[in-house]
């Protein structure tokens, strides 16, 4: 007996391994089936994923707050206080803690401006020295005859000399050159240069070691410009340091100033 064979496509057991798909007939037709290879690393189709979204942003990045012109690094095991400072400041305490010392019955309002007054005329005298400051412009004549004026109208006022320095006072203020009126010390302004514990710890300090030459006042006069710059903070010389922030140690400025 003669086997005919269909025309029609077979599927073979290579058309599975080879990974093809096998035809099927529908109607006459031949269409393709998904092998179950293709169905093992397709998988079944579904919804694109979306991605998770975080917490929505402000759009406002944390500032941080900047740091004080005074720092004041407390203590180290030696048990030092060290303030981060300009020299000015230094100088205006230093030289109403003297005058309080030396003066005691003037107010510290008062002292404070004495203070005040001997630090801008060294930062004058400096910042001219330096080429920071300009020279007054004024001619020779002009200057002396502002000069003339001043010694008249302070001429009845009180003198006082601390450091070496000559003031005089009008109604509890320190003038400074030809001025007619003397400028109230800001305290409250000084005490940010310093911090308020830089401040208070300085001040004690300052009067504290003052204390030791109680009896001789005339010769702690004669010595307490040269206790400041031994004790003042290290800057760089010339234009690089002007206005400069040192280092003031106040366990440096205790040695220094005590007997």
């Amino acid at each position: 007996m003669v086997t005919t064979r269909s025309k029609k496509a077979q599927t073979r057991l290579r058309d599975f391994t080879n990974g093809k798909t096998p035809p099927i007939e529908t109607g006459g037709k031949t269409k393709a089936t998904p092998s179950f290879i293709e169905k093992a690393f397709k998988g079944t189709p579904g919804k694109a994923s979306k991605k998770r979204k975080g917490p929505p942003s402000s759009g406002k990045t944390t500032s941080t707050k900047r740091t004080k012109r005074s720092e004041i690094d407390e203590g180290d095991s030696s048990g030092k206080n060290n303030i981060v400072i300009n020299r000015a400041p230094v100088l205006q305490l230093w030289t109403a803690c003297v005058t309080s010392f030396l003066h005691p019955s003037l107010e510290w309002s008062t002292c404070l401006s004495v203070g005040s007054s001997i630090s801008t005329i060294c930062a004058v005298s400096k910042g001219r020295s330096i080429g920071k400051i300009n020279r007054s412009e004024d001619d020779k004549e002009k200057k002396n005859k502002k000069r003339e004026q001043a010694k008249e109208q302070q001429k009845n006022l009180d003198i006082l000399e601390v450091m070496h320095f000559k003031l005089k006072l009008r109604d509890g203020l320190a003038l400074v050159g030809n001025e007619h009126k003397g400028k109230p010390a800001n305290e409250t302004l000084l005490r940010t240069k310093f911090g308020d514990e830089g401040y208070e710890a300085a001040k004690g300090i300052f009067q504290e070691s003052l204390e030791s030459w109680r009896g001789d006042e005339e010769e702690l006069n004669e010595q307490a410009f040269k206790f400041y710059e031994g004790f003042r903070p290290d800057v760089a010389s010339g234009q690089k340091g002007w206005g400069r922030k040192g280092e003031l140690d106040l366990e440096k400025a205790r040695k220094v100033i005590q007997r």
